[in-house]
């Protein structure tokens, strides 16, 4: 038989009761879309191939030519991994060794988006002056971890537009999004609450209909010398950097091409950041008390570690492996 496809229209309240149902029997649930491996909920590496992935609900779409993750990966493993993955960044002036596991943290926490069951802190990219790499540093996190550019908005201290802003970032997928240049203060109650939110709720734009949608994001923030309120202080991470040069956009470097690099060498870079994540999992994600910590002449001395309150998701699987793997506590 043939069929002739015809445009009717859809009585209204057709739309709104499937809404309302909720779930559907013969659809399968989606929590998001990822573009290459990433971590499980179980701590297992998933999306290794194409197609829908049933453990955590994702769509994966990309190459299915990806490297053997170890299942226990060892500790000269993990070394190296960090070692793979720093190396990106070592031309970048941050300012302490914890800069570096800000900018880890940014990397895993969207490679192991799917396994947080929670909020990601605010990443903050902070500047001495312009030119200094701030967006490129957030670009290439996203680079790594989802092999796209991540989503860049503005931030505004109209919280009625921000509200929307944000509702639009969920609305449209994006793991990662960046809050590029911000020049006044980062803060906000509709900020504060989208860092702190697991389901995050807002009006449709011209509309007087709420949405609630899931909150899956790796936010960053970038900016020079920008000030953070208080509320959202205790919601973020930051680093910094400080280039001696007195113009930074001129400087030459290793490679003169960042992101094409990244690009280029996606596959060993991901996989670096797996190696680290799996490698806690299988410790069964545990709890260190203790973090390293580098003074400015080299010494190395212990610190502990405390609670960071609304993230302990993140902390679990995120800021513990980092701290497992040798590095400075990201907080």
């Amino acid at each position: 038989p043939t069929f002739e496809a015809k445009t009717i229209p859809v009585p209204r309240w057709l739309p709104e009761r499937l809404v309302g149902m909720q779930t559907w029997r013969f659809l399968r649930q989606l929590a998001g879309i990822a573009h290459g491996p990433f971590l499980r909920p179980d701590g297992t590496i998933g999306g290794r191939t194409p197609g829908y992935d049933d453990a955590s609900e994702m769509l994966v779409i990309g190459d299915a030519d990806w490297p053997e993750i170890p299942d226990a990966p060892t500790d000269a493993e993990v070394r190296q991994a960090v070692t793979t993955l720093l190396n990106v960044v070592r031309e970048f002036p941050f300012v302490g060794p914890a800069g570096k596991s800000v900018w880890a943290s940014a990397v895993l926490s969207a490679i192991a988006r799917p396994a947080i069951a929670g909020p990601v802190p605010l990443h903050v990219v902070d500047a001495s002056t312009r030119g200094s790499g701030k967006s490129k540093l957030a670009k290439v996190a996203s680079l790594i971890a989802e092999g796209v550019e991540p989503a860049m908005e503005s931030l505004t201290t109209d919280d009625r537009e921000m509200d929307k802003r944000l509702l639009a970032v969920l609305a449209e997928g994006s793991r990662v999004v960046v809050f590029d240049n911000v020049t006044g203060p980062v803060g906000g109650a509709s900020l504060d609450r989208f860092l702190t939110s697991t389901v995050y709720g807002g009006r449709l734009l011209g509309t007087n209909t709420t949405l609630k949608l899931v909150n899956l994001t790796v936010p960053l923030v970038t900016t020079n010398n920008a000030s953070v309120t208080a509320d959202t202080a205790r919601r973020c991470i930051a680093l910094r950097l400080t280039p001696d040069d007195d113009l930074p956009e001129e400087r030459t470097f290793e490679v003169p091409d960042l992101e094409d690099h990244v690009r280029a060498r996606r596959r060993e870079l991901l996989t670096a950041g797996l190696v680290i994540l799996r490698s806690h999992a299988a410790k069964g994600f545990p709890i260190h008390a203790e973090a390293f910590n580098q003074a400015d002449d080299g010494t190395v001395t212990t610190v502990p570690v405390r609670p960071k309150g609304s993230f302990e998701a993140w902390s679990r699987v995120v800021r513990h492996a980092i701290i497992g793997a040798g590095l400075p506590d990201p907080e």
